[in-house]
Formats: C-alpha cells, structure tokens, sequence
C-alpha cells in the first residue's frame, strides 16, 4: 500500500510540474509576456555576473543596509525612551500643580490677613 501511495504521490508531483510548464509556455506566446520575461532574465543574468564579478559589494550593501536598520532601531528606541520619560514628567505634573496652587491660595489669604490687620 506505501508503494501505491508514492506511486501517486510521485504521479501527481510529475502532473503538477508538466502542467505549470505547459502554462509557463502557453503564457509565452503572448508577445508582451515573453518580452517581460526577456527583459526580467536578462536583468537577472547581468546582476548574477555583478555578483561573480564583484562579490565585495553585495556584502557592502548589505552591510549598510544592515547599519542603516540598526541605526533606525536605535533612534526608535531613543525616541521610545524620551515618550516615556516625558509621559512619566506629564504624570507629576498634576500633584505639583496642585500643590502649587496651595501654596499660592495659603500665601494670598496670609497677606490679605496682615492687610487687614493693619
């Protein structure tokens, strides 16, 4: 029965790859789909030879690429910080203003008592 299972299973992978090439060749007989996929392999090949050629500078760009996403992570995590800090001063603000407004209510009844007075 495990051989009859593969059996089809190995059938049915062979049908699906006959039929993706069979749609792939269809397709191409659509001048603009086979220009397309001229123009897309070409581009493919010249930057595959870039690569043979000049390995150093894919592993540049990555690399700055890389740093320049390190470094966007960073100035987040900067900003993430400062919110925070300024959340937390903004959360303070209010017991102060309070406090504040004590104060000045204590130091106006203070000195409209010694006006009085005198």
């Amino acid at each position: 029965m495990n051989e009859k299972h593969g059996l089809k299973k190995s059938i049915f992978l062979k049908s699906i790859l006959v039929g993706a090439a069979a749609g792939a060749v269809i397709s191409l007989f659509d001048k603009t789909t086979r220009t397309s996929v001229i123009s897309s392999g070409k581009g493919c090949i010249r930057e595959m030879k870039s690569f043979v050629k000049n390995p150093s500078s894919v592993f540049t760009q990555v690399r700055e690429t890389t740093e320049q996403i390190r470094t966007t992570i960073e100035q987040i995590t900067e900003d993430a910080v400062f919110i925070s800090q300024k959340v937390e001063e903004l959360k303070e603000i209010p017991p102060q203003l309070a406090q504040t407004v004590i104060e000045t209510k204590e130091a106006i009844t203070a000195e409209m008592t010694n006006n009085k007075n005198e």
